[in-house]
């Protein structure tokens, strides 16, 4: 699914030595509640990127030092964690959630926004 595709072209770019942006954003995975539903965007181990480095690019996106080493090492031991929530009283919560996303895989993160 939208993994495997990252996944796919994180390894080609790394392979090529290209980097940089280029993931593409995605569609929303989860149940398709649609418009006015909550979201989260769920960070995924992968095995390109070291611990430290997942920490400090979920801190610059607004985590603070603890949430991001939490986050972080719950992915590493667990497979996946969330590492933000957006309610569907939120104005603009899965727009809001796409943007976080986005942010994180142009810095090779493996995330995905799911509706709850």
């Amino acid at each position: 699914g939208e993994c495997r595709s990252f996944l796919s072209g994180l390894a080609e770019r790394l392979r090529s030595s290209a980097g940089g942006a280029g993931a593409s954003t995605g569609e929303v995975g989860g149940d398709g509640k649609g418009e006015g539903g909550a979201y989260r965007v769920v960070l995924y181990n992968d095995r390109f990127n070291k611990r430290a480095r997942i920490a400090e690019v979920l801190a610059s996106v607004g985590l603070n030092e603890s949430e991001a080493e939490e986050t972080m090492m719950t992915a590493h031991t667990r497979g996946k964690s969330v590492v933000r929530n957006f309610p569907g009283s939120e104005e603009g919560a899965r727009e809001a959630a796409l943007e976080l996303c986005k942010s994180l895989r142009e810095q090779d993160v493996l995330v995905e926004v799911e509706s709850v």
